[in-house]
């Protein structure tokens, strides 16, 4: 049977998949403002080994939860590390993830009184979204 992107049911996030969420999503908003500000002067410039292997590591915790449901970019796992990307393609990159990450959010999120919390494990928590 082939995997349906368009599941009426979106997954449920645990307690430990929210608070893993909130730290990449953390992490990848800071980088993502790193690299504009690099991106500005010489965003054709190739990024250093340690960017390259910091954004790899928040790429590849970010894959474990969006899934396939939420894959950021078809086919995209991480980049190769003998062929340094640009900055301006790592900033592409860090932000079509932060809309997938966006949507996996949105979907697991409800509103009460003016306020938003998370659902955990598909059940309405007292959990509020960062």
């Amino acid at each position: 049977m082939a995997k349906n992107r368009l599941s009426k049911n979106p997954p449920r996030l645990s307690r430990e998949q929210v608070d893993e969420f909130e730290l990449i999503c953390s992490q990848l908003e800071r980088l993502h403002a790193e690299l504009q500000g690099l991106a500005k002067g010489k965003g054709n410039d190739a990024l250093n080994q340690f960017k390259l292997s910091l954004l790899g590591s928040l790429l590849r915790r970010a894959n474990d939860l969006l899934g396939f449901r939420y894959e950021a970019i078809a086919g995209f796992v991480e980049f190769e590390p003998e062929q340094l990307p640009s900055t301006s393609d790592a900033l592409v990159v860090v932000s079509q993830y932060l809309g997938a990450l966006e949507k996996l959010r949105a979907d697991n999120i409800y509103q009460r009184y003016n306020l938003w919390y998370w659902m955990i494990d598909g059940i309405e928590s007292d959990m509020r979204t960062a």
